[in-house]
């Protein structure tokens, strides 16, 4: 008797559960459509077939299927099978498809958790990748109002790969800039008036469909009869193809270390059809085209949206200026505006997460401005990062936007301690966006910089009590007085280790890389310093030269450069790079002790000694110039002076 109560009680509690079920059931899955969440969420459109017919087919076993799965691919990972756990991870967002956290912490585990547990370089940058694609190609497209997907993507651009905090970092951006430029090309900064602007407005403005493109440029016909000779069809194969060729002739270390271009990954008969003038417009139409495709189909990336972040503010864009598609940054930049734009539109947006994202593409724009001026080699894959000032005032505009948002912010994010040290950053912005800019010799938007924080802040409470009295100087004289308190006044150790870096700095990282604008104007400025130094010293009447005073800059410049080539401060190819880049006057001064210690350096590697240190003009290869006395003063000549 007792055990029939029993299922005449359970049977009951199953009607009601039932029944209540329907009542809440529809609002519940109203719900969960609305917002694209757990297993019953729609689908996005975009979403692959397979991913469809396998989340319907499964049903209501799918949720106990996925914890085996997941339980089985930690498993994998922990045994250090990551390819198998890879194939289980790509299974559960396939099960899950409109659940942002599955896609998340899959393309993390990958990016950073599997990533450092490899060992080489090339497997660690196989696995970020493999993150970057997980959620670029397929999480955002099973998701496309999920911010947190945009922001995740972004950060894995800034943080992993564009900071350097992973020890195979430069590595990373190493890939990442050969990917881009072979793709795109090397960036364009207004060689016969195109701009960077211009040629993604290009890739924006190109056919859609091959058969719109030859409707709209015959000649492309018969170009791709052409190709198709050569054993190129019409995809992102060909488009890489044509980049490697106008990359690798660009090749500075080839033509330095002698390199067959015929012994890479470079075709002959690709370059020698493009050289052909009559196919060049249905060459560039043609490469507009694919370049266009790739983005789409590939990346999930609109060049549109591109172009839009690129273009001045009174024209309708952003306003953040020539981005290099090369950097880390500028992707973490596109998908963090990207989101936001996307995420907008969901009513149930947590403002949080809008504002961490926003917050994350003023970071990107801060790590350009700080490391946005690349170059790169193809061949060696050598690559050298420098200040790009231009970028630290969109980076100021987005700082001030967000710094409005703080105040207009209730709760904890606009209290007045975090209001402060928004104010506090936003000073030592200013103050470093006119440092940059004054070194890179942009004077005018230096002092823009300048006065605005004078303006801002001259009369705050915290410069007051700390006596900060930096304000009340010329720019020229505030860069100065900065750096001299650094360098700790009359601390000779510390002037002269800045003055030596600063030198170090322009021949290794700008004159070896062609950026003679950075290399003469930090040349200029360690010039000034040093006859600031030299000038606050006490000269000893019975002394030739002061205890305290540095030697004559020309004599430290040439100095340093003779042990830059000689020493090992720097690879060979650096050294021969800054070497042919170097003003004549002071290669001549430097040949005769840098030509006996390169040759036989050179000669140990197999390479022409002639073609990687030449001697300069007036000077027989080979053969000593005269050096002056022992004590002697050199002769007033400007070494910054090139021919």
């Amino acid at each position: 008797m007792r055990s029939r109560w029993i299922q005449l009680a359970a049977t009951a509690a199953l009607l009601v559960s039932l029944g209540l079920s329907m009542v809440f059931g529809g609002a519940a899955r109203l719900s969960y459509q609305t917002h694209g969440l757990g297993l019953g969420g729609t689908v996005s459109k975009d979403l692959p077939p397979e991913m469809a017919v396998l989340t319907a087919g499964l049903g209501s076993f799918r949720g106990l299927f996925v914890n085996v799965l997941w339980y089985r691919a930690a498993q994998l990972q922990e045994e250090g099978r990551f390819y198998e756990a890879d194939t289980l991870a790509q299974a559960l967002t396939t099960l899950l498809p409109g659940a942002p956290q599955v896609w998340l912490f899959q393309a993390w585990n990958m990016a950073y958790n599997i990533s450092v547990a490899t060992y080489t370089p090339q497997e660690r940058w196989d696995w970020v990748s493999k993150g970057v694609s997980l959620l670029r190609e397929r999480g955002i497209r099973a998701n496309p109002t999920s911010i947190v997907l945009y922001r995740e993507l972004g950060w894995i651009f800034f943080h992993k790969i564009g900071e350097r905090y992973d020890d195979a970092h430069w590595y990373y951006k190493q890939q990442l800039c050969y990917e881009w430029e072979e793709l795109l090309g090397e960036p364009a900064d207004d060689p016969e008036g195109r701009t960077r602007l211009d040629a993604i407005r290009e890739i924006a403005a190109a056919q859609a469909t091959l058969a719109e493109l030859v409707r709209a440029q015959p000649a492309v016909t018969g170009l791709l009869g052409r190709l198709g000779e050569l054993g190129y069809g019409p995809d992102e194969t060909l488009a890489r193809a044509i980049g490697r060729v106008r990359m690798y002739r660009g090749s500075v270390d080839a033509r330095l270390l002698g390199v067959d271009l015929g012994r890479l990954n470079y075709d002959a008969k690709l370059a020698a059809l493009l050289d052909d003038a009559a196919a060049a417009a249905a060459v560039e139409s043609l490469l507009a085209h694919l370049r266009r495709r790739a983005l789409e189909d590939h990346y999930n990336m609109d060049a549109s949206f591109m172009a839009e972040l690129m273009t001045p503010q009174d024209q309708g864009g952003f306003g953040y200026g020539p981005l290099d598609w090369r950097l880390p940054g500028a992707h973490s930049l596109f998908w963090s505006e990207l989101g936001a734009r996307r995420a907008g539109k969901v009513r149930a947006l947590d403002q949080f997460d809008l504002f961490n994202t926003w917050r994350q593409a003023r970071f990107s724009l801060q790590q350009i401005a700080r490391f946005g001026r690349i170059s790169f080699d193809p061949v060696t894959r050598k690559i050298s990062l420098a200040p790009d000032p231009r970028f630290f005032e969109p980076y100021e505009r987005a700082f001030v936007r967000h710094m409005e948002l703080v105040r207009q912010m209730p709760g904890r994010e606009g209290n007045a301690g975090v209001l402060e040290s928004f104010e506090e950053g936003h000073e030592n912005l200013l103050l470093e966006a006119a440092q940059a800019n004054y070194l890179a010799g942009n004077r005018q938007t230096a002092e823009m910089f300048y006065e605005k924080a004078r303006r801002l802040y001259a009369q705050t409470e915290r410069n007051k009590l700390l006596q900060i009295r930096r304000y009340d100087l010329p720019l020229d004289d505030f860069i100065l007085v900065e750096l001299r308190r650094d360098l700790g006044n009359n601390n000779f150790a510390a002037a002269l280790q800045f003055i030596d870096g600063l030198i170090t700095q322009a021949i290794l990282d700008d004159l070896a890389w062609g950026r003679m604008d950075l290399f003469e104007r930090k040349l200029e400025f360690a010039r000034r310093l040093h006859n600031d130094y030299n000038q606050r010293q006490v000269q000893t009447p019975t002394q030739e030269q002061a205890r305290m005073k540095f030697l004559p800059f020309d004599q430290l410049l040439t100095e340093k450069f003779v042990e830059l080539m000689t020493t090992g401060q720097a690879d060979l190819l650096t050294r021969a790079r800054a070497w042919n880049q170097a003003p004549l006057i002071l290669r001549q001064r430097a040949y005769a002790r840098v030509y006996p210690e390169v040759e036989a350096q050179v000669k140990a590697v197999g390479g022409d000694v002639a073609r990687m240190f030449p001697a300069p003009e007036g000077v027989a290869q080979g053969v000593p110039a005269p050096t002056p006395a022992s004590g002697s003063t050199p002769a007033p000549a400007n070494l910054l002076e090139r021919k």
